[in-house]
């Protein structure tokens, strides 16, 4: 039921990203979380993707505020900027960066140095972190989030494939974690999550828990020495 209301609740705001962002990581950990169920994942998946079509078009008559998402995004495409100036500022974001692509400008340049006012970042992380940081700044920041979202990965399949035994707790967590890792990597393609506490605050908690969990089972001969 609280889930329930949680997905009413998104409906409501007519917020496409979140929406978008939040059913793709369930879709990935729900897949990852299942390994040992290859084929059955997949018809569960595409048998709960009906499930949540026919009760939204049932819901959208009774509620007509659930379709707002989809009321927005008519709006924009007929106003001609489906991307809300996005694709203007990734344009701004990208030329900072081929102007000084190995160190950068330096740290919220791109605020300064934008035609639509100091309140905007690129709307998307990893073009400001080139912009902003170049090569050498950056490579650090992709190499964690690659590192950390793949030990996320690993350890949770090999939780479902029973090469590692941990208590239901620590499965439900990390699962949890690698859900918002999904959310909020793909919000940083298009919003401003790395630059919002309340988004990388607990994305930095997640990286935490998955660090210290690879670090502690991978130490007790747990998981295979080839990772």
């Amino acid at each position: 039921m609280f889930s329930l209301l949680i997905a009413i609740s998104l409906l409501l705001t007519g917020k496409r990203g979140p929406i978008l962002w939040i059913a793709i990581g369930f879709v990935v950990t729900y897949y990852v979380y299942n390994s040992n169920k290859k084929m059955s994942r997949l018809f569960k998946l595409f048998s709960l993707f009906i499930l949540i079509i026919t009760l939204f078009l049932i819901g959208s008559t009774f509620i007509p505020g659930l379709n707002n998402f989809i009321v927005r995004f008519q709006e924009q495409i007929q106003a001609g900027d489906v991307s809300t100036h996005r694709y203007e500022l990734w344009g701004m974001g990208g030329a900072g960066f081929v102007s000084s692509p190995i160190f950068g400008h330096g740290w919220f340049w791109f605020k300064y140095n934008n035609i639509f006012g100091t309140s905007y970042h690129v709307h998307n992380c990893y073009i400001q972190w080139l912009c902003e940081l170049g090569i050498i700044g950056s490579l650090p920041f992709f190499i964690f989030i690659i590192t950390v979202y793949s030990r996320a990965i690993k350890l949770i399949k090999k939780i479902s494939l029973g090469i590692i035994t941990v208590d239901d707790k620590l499965v439900k967590i990390l699962s949890f974690c690698l859900f918002y890792q999904t959310y909020f990597l793909i919000y940083c393609f298009a919003g401003t999550s790395f630059y919002e506490p309340e988004t990388l605050l607990p994305w930095v908690f997640s990286s935490a828990i998955i660090l210290y969990s690879w670090k502690k089972y991978k130490g007790a001969n747990m998981v295979d020495k080839r990772e």
